[in-house]
């Protein structure tokens, strides 16, 4: 049976059970997505924005989908995901179940149960705004089969002392595909800094989707860091949308150390003058993973400024993919734009496509992008063999060197840190586990 077939049946089989455990945004919801996953389904490697990862392949395997919502917070008790240095609120998504627990700041995070009962008129008017424009099929699914969200509300004028730590983990010992969702609503003039950490502790094939819909308001800033470490078994397929008010600023770090396949959408609507983005990335791919990542900047008001830089360090027969569009509307003028992505292939058998997109309507502006694919510098390797530095140690210098000006721009110190820590683990042992986590005893 097509994937498309095979869920477009589940949902006929069981609409009743998954909008049973479900808040009513979320069913609000479902039905329009239905018809949405219906009119496009899964995406087809024929299509151009998906010609370079099997979409379907993803979606084919009989994965069981915990519709009954089933606790399973024992994983919670064996887990821990931590950065040393850094105090964070943290809250588990189980599965695809938010275990929520009182809060511990300003900063309202809830599940979207929680959020409908408190602020009713928020979550009609906010949950799948943004997702519902999109016809990629993988989103409407999510939308249908999701039944439940993190919330992170930052009222206005709220400033987060103290950054959410998010930690999405998986453990199970059969096929398994979550649907998760989570919302962002910063308040004018907020200041939030949000960590989701990707884990599988899982043998097994899994399928995660996550949408994730960001709103930032007037003056708001927002930095929101990716981190994933999961296995060679681990599919993941993710967007992120995100709508920025006048003035407001949006970091987004995704960080890939360890992965099976990855598919990640960036979506970001600049709707009021003078917002300021930031999406910088790095991927570490090796054996036969995939990255692909796809971010479209959509500049609809005037003297708003994004900056995008991808970096990815391959090698074996990996496969990473970065495809990046700009677009400036009419009468978006004075418009900043700078995109780039820069590739280091380690072996003869990677492959690596970029391909950067500039579509302008606008007169008064400054856009530019570029696209490398390359090896490591010879005369710089040469130069530090010259000085004793054994060959293998140098080429580790030069790639750690080349993933530096990704952590550069990381805000959060000691997040850096650790990062610069898992990067060269990553790349001296091809580690699969984070560091900083434990399984406890």
């Amino acid at each position: 049976m097509a994937a498309s077939e095979q869920y477009k049946q589940l949902l006929e089989e069981h609409l009743s059970l998954i909008n049973k455990r479900a808040s009513q945004p979320m069913n609000n919801a479902r039905e329009g997505a239905i018809k949405t996953f219906l009119q496009y389904g899964i995406p087809s490697q024929k299509e151009e924005l998906f010609r370079h990862i099997n979409i379907e392949k993803l979606y084919t395997p009989d994965y069981g989908i915990n519709l009954a919502r089933v606790s399973q917070s024992a994983t919670q008790d064996v887990y821990r995901c931590s950065v040393p240095g850094l105090k964070t609120q943290t809250i588990y998504v189980i599965g695809d179940i938010p275990q929520v627990c009182e809060n511990q700041s300003e900063v309202e995070v809830m599940n979207m149960e929680q959020f409908a009962t408190q602020y009713p008129q928020l979550a009609a008017t906010y949950y799948n705004k943004l997702a519902q424009t999109s016809t990629d099929g993988t989103v409407a699914l999510n939308t249908a089969l999701a039944q439940d969200a993190v919330v992170v509300y930052i009222p206005d004028g709220v400033v987060m002392q103290t950054p959410l730590q998010i930690v999405n983990v998986l453990n199970s010992n059969t096929p398994v595909m979550m649907n998760r969702r989570l919302l962002i609503v910063a308040g004018k003039n907020s200041v939030a800094t949000i960590l989701v950490c990707e884990h599988n502790l899982s043998e097994s094939q899994t399928l995660a989707t996550q949408v994730t819909e960001i709103f930032a308001g007037e003056n708001s800033q927002i930095e929101y860091y990716e981190l994933e470490e999961t296995t060679s078994t681990s599919y993941k397929v993710s967007s992120l949308f995100a709508e920025q008010e006048a003035n407001s600023n949006i970091l987004i770090a995704p960080m890939t150390l360890h992965n099976g396949e990855t598919r990640a959408n960036y979506n970001v609507e600049m709707v009021g003058q003078g917002a300021n983005l930031n999406i910088t990335g790095l991927s570490i791919c090796d054996n036969s993973q995939v990255s692909d990542v796809y971010t479209r900047v959509h500049h609809r008001a005037s003297h708003c400024e994004s900056n995008q830089l991808f970096k990815n360090i391959v090698s074996d027969n990996a496969v990473v993919s970065m495809t990046g569009k700009v677009l400036v509307e009419k009468g978006a003028d004075k418009t900043v734009s700078q995109q780039s992505n820069k590739n280091i292939s380690m072996s003869q058998t990677a492959h690596i496509y970029t391909e950067p997109q500039l579509e302008i309507y606008a007169d008064d502006v400054k856009c530019g992008h570029g696209a490398t694919v390359g090896q490591l510098d010879e005369s710089a390797l040469f130069y530090l063999r010259q000085r004793g530095i054994p060959e293998e140690e140098a080429r580790m210098m030069l790639m750690l060197a080349f993933a530096d000006d990704i952590l550069q721009r990381i805000k959060l110190e000691p997040l850096r840190d650790r990062l610069r820590s898992l990067i060269e683990n990553r790349l001296r042992k091809g580690d699969t586990k984070c560091s900083g986590c434990t399984m406890c005893k």
